[in-house]
């Protein structure tokens, strides 16, 4: 299996357009942060303890937009 991970467009991030042939081979996933989720799954994985307190102080920095530019 081969996985892989980048920007969208949208993004302002470095993004070169893919070709067709190369689109129709892929599978493509958007993923959506859930705050309540992670912290559910993080409690039982080896997620530093400070990084889970973090977190708890600013739910919103489990994910956040990209700058502008």
């Amino acid at each position: 299996m081969v996985v892989g991970a980048g920007n969208r467009s949208q993004d302002a991030a470095i993004v070169r357009p893919m070709s067709s042939a190369l689109i129709n081979r892929m599978i493509h996933v958007t993923l959506r942060a859930d705050y309540r989720a992670w912290m559910k799954w993080a409690q039982g994985q080896t997620i530093h303890p400070l990084v889970l307190t973090y977190l708890q102080t600013r739910p919103d920095h489990l994910v956040s937009p990209p700058p502008k530019s």
